[in-house]
């Protein structure tokens, strides 16, 4: 999406959609997500800056693990 000029992306539901398509679960919030992706939550859960940097760092994980399934690879 686009937000006064901004890029705006979801990580909540790119990863809720992974673990659906895994067939898991997808309850629990950010903390929890970070653990469960081995990549663990740093700071104060529910404070601006440890969810913004936890957010970030979910997202790049994603993308690491990820992210070659939208990369156009020649053969």
């Amino acid at each position: 999406g686009n937000f006064m000029g901004f890029r705006v992306m979801d990580v909540k539901t790119i990863y809720q959609s992974i673990r659906i398509y895994n067939n898991d679960g997808i309850k629990g919030g950010l903390e929890k997500a970070c653990n469960t992706v081995g990549i663990g939550f740093e700071g104060t859960a529910h404070t601006a800056f440890a969810d913004a940097h936890n957010t970030f760092r979910l997202w790049f994980f994603l993308v690491k693990k990820f992210g070659d399934i939208t990369t156009k690879r020649k053969p």
